[in-house]
């Protein structure tokens, strides 16, 4: 009996910006997660003693972790992204199969031009590839730099969830109250960066604090990810504009080689 099997449909650059859409929903989301969380007890304010009856010392400790949710959704959202390159190298292609995707090979042009002599240069017109090559530049070392590090990202989230940290920037409004029984405000807190939040009020003994006031924190890819220590919600918008630029330029690029 003879099987016949039924080849799906080519995918159309309109599947790639839904694509896109999706990911857009996400990052939605995550802003969500960020206000919820920036509003919940996410740090704790310590009060050091001098005992030699000298000055009153704040500092600021971390007291949740990211909620596992913001991971998981950050995924989804990075993974979209990644898949609409892949939508759309299809959408540019004369040929596809399951080997046809969005070169990402090497660190270097020469590293990309490698991978794409591999097999997808016959596949693509050569005006699509020029694109790819000398203007989306997806490698480490090009303008497509970060566009490489959202194909790492993706391939990080495949094995484990993406590492994330808070990154405290300033609190205002902690108001206090010595043993004199003066009461008194902290100016606006700036947090230094890779430095520990300490705080030490001249003048003020045996304080406690009435009201711990706001805190703005951002949320950074954790050690060891890509784009270690850059704000995320940023870099996806970033990003986000940077996919559907190098999508626009090859939708644009395959109708000049198929007018």
């Amino acid at each position: 009996m003879r099987t016949i099997i039924t080849l799906p449909m080519k995918p159309s650059f309109r599947e790639a910006y839904l694509k896109i859409e999706r990911a857009n929903k996400h990052v939605h989301d995550l802003e969500g997660y960020v206000r919820e969380f920036a509003t919940s007890d996410h740090c704790t304010i310590l009060i050091e003693h001098d005992p030699n009856g000298g000055d009153d010392t704040l500092k600021l400790e971390s007291t949740q972790t990211i909620p596992e949710d913001f991971l998981l959704v950050l995924g989804d959202a990075i993974h979209n992204l990644r898949s609409a390159l892949d939508y759309g190298m299809h959408a540019a292609s004369t040929v596809w199969d399951e080997h046809t995707k969005f070169p990402f090979r090497g660190e270097t042009r020469d590293e990309l031009i490698a991978a794409i002599n591999g097999g997808l240069k016959q596949k693509a017109p050569k005006e699509v590839i020029d694109i790819i090559v000398d203007v989306i530049q997806p490698y480490k070392r090009g303008n497509g730099h970060a566009l490489w590090c959202l194909h790492q990202l993706d391939i990080e989230d495949k094995h484990r969830l993406l590492i994330a940290n808070t990154k405290l920037m300033f609190i205002q409004g902690v108001s206090c109250e010595d043993e004199a029984g003066q009461k008194f405000t902290i100016p606006d807190w700036l947090i230094v960066p890779n430095a520990t939040p300490v705080r030490r009020l001249e003048g003020h003994r045996n304080i406690k604090i009435t009201d711990k006031g706001k805190s703005a924190l951002t949320i950074i890819f954790g050690d060891g990810m890509p784009l270690q220590g850059s704000a995320i919600l940023p870099m996806l918008g970033q990003m986000t504009i940077l996919v559907n630029h190098a999508v626009e330029l090859m939708e644009t690029a395959f109708a000049i080689a198929n007018p």
